[in-house]
């Protein structure tokens, strides 16, 4: 009887049934300069609240000009825990054993596009009206004034945190962290290996993100207004400080 049912299974397409393959992905981070999130760039350059902060969009580089004390400042209750997507970061990382090129390619681009930042007690500062605050400061007008048109970064919130560690997004459909992903056959266990990447984002524990809005000097109206030129900051030099 056994070997009727046997027959049977094969027959059906049993022995093109392969069992599933675990391998383990260590992510690499490397150097979170400039990396963005809902909460901000990620603030390696030291920027505060108030630092306005000039773009050399032929030179790709980025200047700070100068920072001014808000004349009013808001502090929200702390979030007891809370996480931001990671934009723009070229994450890379090791396989424990080969897989096929588009299961690597689909692993690249999940890790990429859901790897987050998950802080506890996040605090935020920020400017309530920040363009308001511009306009009626003296120093940032006559700094704007020398180069009408050009692009300028000004720094309206500040994020700090108790603690930061990465993680990957959590699953929509069941709310579970998506630490294992499944291509196919091949399930992947992901981990981190960022450790450092982390302690560069904040040495000493000081601003974690530096969130901005765009502005410019208009000409013709002879005023600072908003402005909503494409601009992505992985792309410019923020060593000139």
């Amino acid at each position: 009887m056994k070997k009727i049912v046997c027959i049977l299974m094969l027959t059906a397409g049993c022995a093109s049934i392969s069992p599933r393959r675990t391998v383990n992905a260590t992510v690499t981070c490397g150097d979170f300069g400039q990396v963005t999130s809902d909460l901000g760039l990620v603030n390696t350059f030291g920027g505060a609240l108030g630092t306005l902060v000039e773009i050399d969009e032929t030179g790709k580089r980025v200047f700070r000009r100068l920072t001014s004390q808000p004349s009013e400042i808001t502090q929200p209750n702390p979030t007891i825990q809370s996480s931001t997507l990671i934009k723009g970061a070229a994450l890379s990382f090791d396989l424990s054993a080969k897989v096929p090129e588009a299961v690597e390619a689909a692993l690249k681009t999940d890790i990429n596009a859901k790897t987050k930042f998950v802080m506890k007690n996040l605090r935020r500062q920020e400017i309530p009206d920040p363009l308001a605050e511009i306009r009626n400061n003296s120093r940032i007008r006559e700094a704007m004034q020398e180069r009408p048109g050009e692009l300028y970064l000004y720094g309206q919130a500040i994020f700090t945190a108790d603690e930061l560690r990465i993680d990957l997004e959590k699953s929509t459909a069941t709310g579970a962290e998506l630490s294992v992903l499944k291509y196919g056959k091949y399930t992947v266990n992901v981990s981190y290996n960022c450790q450092q990447s982390i302690e560069n984002i904040s040495p000493g524990g000081g601003t974690m993100f530096w969130k901005y809005i765009q502005v410019r000097f208009d000409s013709t109206t002879k005023m600072i207004v908003l402005d909503s030129r494409p601009f992505d900051p992985t792309k410019y030099d923020w060593s000139s400080r």
